[in-house]
């Protein structure tokens, strides 16, 4: 079944996910005899595994997909990383393409191994290309046996997901949590603490996060640093810490504060007037919220949308409900509401709303 998916990988060549992780992958120490050819294949991760760190792997002919499974088991201690972890085997599996023998990939340096097998060398397995593809010597795979190929799919997984979560540029903790995870008797409260270290990113909530793409992949993004809250997801923190968020509940995004005191007037302008940079580097068609809109989410936004108090001081946002001479007004700082004269002098808060 596995060779199914790499197969249909090799020619989906689509994927956007993990575009731009050139420079990761996989090492495997092959031993080769006088002729070049492969005499024995063995990823880089089990090798450590039982070498340095003394675990036993299962010596039946489990497939490919038993083994991850029971991989996967071994995370279900912490859904959130479990379920980071599902999705990216769904990824790999469908954007791996296999070269050719005769053809070898380039050594990432990103590995950093202390100990090797003597007559033997270590060789790149898999890398990563810019169009997001996972890149796998057929020659060498084809020497693994299914652990191993089993342990190449958690590796690339758990590699992924902490060089979101954690900037990582080596794969050494990733291949001590697939020795580990792909053991028989792997120390499960060692596996239970670097899953959860994987997920914990320092001073996460001062970090940039969904920059780019598409809704969705803004808020896998940003899922590293900042977990739903109250129905509110984060979709992109701006270099100036500007946020964006997704109600789950009406589908709208609601924009940070912006630049404050403004009148009634140029408020209305200023949802179209505003700098991409401003709601986040997304396009899409800003407006000022109506006081209904404010109001079916008011318990939900106070707590969670950035700079709803303003700087100390009771302020309002406007809305672009109007009576008259009085504009609606949205107060932050408890969710209730009043009229406000829509002259020039009356100046208040703005925060935008879109559909995406």
């Amino acid at each position: 079944m596995f060779k199914y998916f790499l197969a249909a990988g090799m020619m989906t060549m689509c994927l956007t996910a993990m575009a731009g992780d050139k420079g990761n992958g996989g090492y495997s120490l092959v031993c080769r005899n006088t002729q070049g050819l492969i005499t024995s294949a063995e990823l880089l991760d089990i090798y450590e595994g039982r070498i340095i760190h003394k675990l036993e792997y299962p010596k039946d002919e489990l497939v490919v997909d038993a083994l991850l499974s029971v991989a996967e088991h071994r995370s279900m201690g912490n859904m959130a990383f479990n379920d980071k972890l599902q999705k990216e085997i769904n990824q790999i599996r469908l954007n791996t393409v296999f070269i050719p023998e005769g053809n070898e990939l380039e050594l990432t340096e990103d590995a950093f191994p202390v100990i090797k097998k003597k007559g033997c060398q270590y060789e790149q397995l898999a890398n990563y290309t810019n169009d997001g593809l996972l890149i796998v010597s057929q020659e060498i795979y084809d020497h693994l046996d299914n652990l191993n190929k089993a342990s190449l799919i958690i590796h690339e997984a758990i590699y992924s997901i902490r060089r979101k979560a954690l900037d990582e540029n080596s794969s050494v903790k990733s291949r001590q949590l697939t020795a580990h995870i792909m053991s028989i008797n792997g120390n499960q409260t060692l596996v239970d603490r670097m899953i959860n270290d994987s997920l914990q990113r320092p001073d996460s909530s001062k970090r940039p996060c969904g920059l780019k793409g598409t809704i969705s992949e803004r808020i896998e993004n940003c899922s590293f640093q900042k977990k739903p809250v109250k129905s509110l997801v984060l979709v992109t923190r701006t270099k100036d810490l500007k946020e964006v968020y997704k109600d789950l509940d009406t589908g709208l995004l609601w924009s940070d504060r912006l630049p404050s005191r403004v009148n009634y007037f140029v408020a209305l302008r200023t949802c179209q007037d505003t700098t991409l940079s401003e709601l986040g580097f997304l396009k899409a068609q800003w407006r000022l919220p109506t006081m209904k809109e404010y109001l079916d989410v008011s318990y939900r936004i106070i707590s969670v949308l950035p700079n709803m108090y303003g700087d100390g001081e009771i302020y309002w946002f406007w809305t672009e409900t109007a009576d008259a001479n009085f504009a609606h007004v949205f107060y932050g700082t408890d969710g209730s509401t009043g009229l406000e004269f829509n002259n020039s002098r009356k100046v208040g808060s703005v925060r935008c709303i879109a559909s995406p």
